[in-house]
């Protein structure tokens, strides 16, 4: 059953499921929010590490179970906050995150 966040710049949904690996497994796409459409070459930040989207807005890591703060966003787009994901051994956790358009002046 997933679970759900919402902000005013952002939603995200995980995901868990049993993982085939004694690590844990996070995967994740990065999606506008008005038209559910893929950002490509989207930042993710998982406890300070940089990780870009593919072409198709998804991202993929494996690491050491633990808790993390992940943050994910992309120019002219609001960053969104995973505050707290703990993510336990052998377990594939899948975050979808729907990021708000920054319609702000740049000056």
């Amino acid at each position: 059953m997933p679970s759900y966040a919402q902000s005013a710049h952002g939603t995200y949904t995980i995901r868990r499921e049993v993982a085939s690996t004694q690590s844990s497994i996070l995967t994740g796409c990065i999606l506008t929010a008005a038209s559910k459409q893929p950002l490509k070459v989207a930042m993710v930040a998982v406890n300070g590490v940089m990780l870009t989207t593919d072409t198709a807005g998804r991202f993929r890591a494996e690491l050491l179970p633990g808790k993390y703060r992940i943050r994910a966003g992309f120019i002219g787009y609001y960053r969104v906050d995973v505050k707290k994901l703990k993510l336990r051994k052998g377990e594939q956790v899948a975050l979808t995150v729907l990021v708000v358009e920054d319609d702000r002046p740049l000056y």
